[in-house]
């Protein structure tokens, strides 16, 4: 039935009310929590190097945080849910298929755009630019969501490609003859040659990962995921790479960027830091009504594929500001855009086997962490184990990982809590195999390997 004329203008008075109010109250939740765990917290729990270092000792140990900051920002996200619930109010609840439509005719729309000949390159940016615009009026509360989301994605996996690749290009500009200065011209065959590469990668990882074999399933679920997985993550590129057609991107700086791995030096360290940044971030896509408007795209099919990931899990509509960044990097700096810098791309690889494919023999609770949260949705938020213990949002309250048994137990006083770290007996699977499988995910997207720094494992 056609909605009556009420409806329809309390539809619109409430979109409006939320692309307005309500995201600015989100982006202000967003921004007040956004660096209290490194101040509140033991820097184990927001530095993956110093957690790496501490477990590397295989002794029992315990990181302890006081009870208000995590009882404090669970009741924050309650809060926060409750508010956006009575800001919508009853009448103007959209259907999540109409939302999708909606969306999905703006990007095509974007996309159409971003085709459109370029006889004029700033005027054809500007209208790819307003056109996904049109986002936020069909999905109000993707604009917060995609601001936050971007933020902290842009600082974690961007910033050392944007610094390298700008320094890198610039002297390889001033030193090397122009005729020796070696370039790749982004163009439709760059376009096909890249999707199909992508595509034959996650054809791969449907049989087999870096680590073994990936558990089989069903081909009409894999045929969901190849359509509904290229719509999601691979629009992005018909948007990104159109829109610089006839720009050349510097081979030299790249290949330098990969044998010396110069952004990636810059990317461990800031990825470090990722895991409360990402967890913040995630944790609000997920608030109800909030989360139909952007990150349920992600979620929209049950459990995942490497067809379902990206540059690293999200909802289209999550990544407005992600890729205005890449824009930005290849039409006004004129360098590569970060999605498809060295570092970036082996963020992006790892994602595809190591987050979103389902081992089929997986050693310890690490091994499917994040295709679980594609099963359960609310649970395993962050990046790796112990940050989601300490919230109270891990799949299960004990976890084996990473040659540790972890978990979380209140004081006795009740004013704070301990993340536990208690050694696994490596005797229990005989000559220290425990400890050997144990590298099998407990790496983050940081590269940080949180075995690598055991005794046993240097022999």
């Amino acid at each position: 039935l056609l909605p009556t004329i009420p409806t329809m203008i309390g539809t619109i008075w409430s979109s409006l009310t939320a692309l307005t109010v309500g995201n600015i109250n989100i982006l202000c939740f967003y921004l007040c929590h956004l660096i209290k765990p490194f101040s509140s917290l033991p820097k184990e729990l927001y530095d993956d190097v110093a957690l790496a270092k501490r477990m590397g000792g295989k002794e029992e140990f315990a990181l302890t945080v006081d009870k208000s900051f995590v009882d404090g920002y669970n009741r924050g996200i309650d809060d926060m849910k409750d508010y956006v619930k009575k800001l919508w109010g009853p009448s103007a609840q959209v259907d999540y298929r109409v939302k999708q439509l909606l969306f999905w005719l703006v990007r095509l729309a974007t996309v159409a755009a971003a085709f459109q000949e370029q006889d004029q390159e700033d005027k054809n940016l500007r209208r790819v630019l307003l056109v996904s615009l049109l986002q936020f009026v069909v999905l109000p509360y993707s604009l917060s969501v995609a601001l936050g989301y971007g933020l902290e994605t842009v600082f974690a996996i961007y910033t050392g490609h944007a610094i390298i690749q700008t320094i890198l290009t610039a002297l390889t500009t001033a030193f090397i003859p122009e005729k020796y200065n070696l370039a790749i011209t982004i163009s439709p065959t760059f376009l096909i040659s890249f999707l199909a590469i992508d595509q034959l990668l996650c054809v791969y990882t449907l049989f087999r990962s870096p680590i073994g074999p990936v558990e089989k399933m069903p081909m009409k679920r894999i045929w969901q995921s190849v359509w509904y997985g290229f719509l999601n993550c691979k629009t992005y590129y018909l948007i990104l790479l159109p829109i610089i057609y006839g720009t050349k991107i510097a081979i030299i700086p790249w290949i330098l960027d990969y044998c010396i791995g110069l952004s990636s030096v810059i990317t461990n360290r800031t990825t470090g830091f990722w895991s409360p940044l990402f967890y913040h971030a995630h944790r609000i896509g997920h608030i109800p009504i909030v989360y139909p408007d952007a990150h349920r795209f992600h979620h929209h099919l049950h459990d995942a594929t490497s067809f379902d990931a990206h540059i690293f899990g999200s909802g289209a509509p999550e990544e407005w500001l992600i890729l205005l960044t890449d824009i930005f990097l290849a039409h006004f700096l004129k360098v590569c855009p970060a999605s498809l810098g060295p570092s970036v791309l082996a963020v992006s690889w790892y994602n595809k086997w190591g987050f979103h494919s389902r081992k089929a023999n997986p050693s310890d609770d690490g091994d499917n962490f994040h295709v679980n949260h594609h099963s359960t949705h609310v649970k395993n938020i962050a990046i790796t184990y112990p940050y989601d213990l300490l919230m109270g949002t891990a799949m299960k309250p004990r976890v084996h990982w990473a040659g540790y048994e972890i978990f979380r137990e209140e004081s006795k006083d009740g004013k704070s809590y301990k993340v536990c770290f208690v050694p696994l007996d490596s005797g229990d699977t005989g000559d220290g195999q425990l400890l050997k499988r144990s590298k099998r995910q407990s790496i983050s997207l940081s590269g940080v390997d949180f075995s690598t720094h055991s005794p046993e494992l240097e022999q």
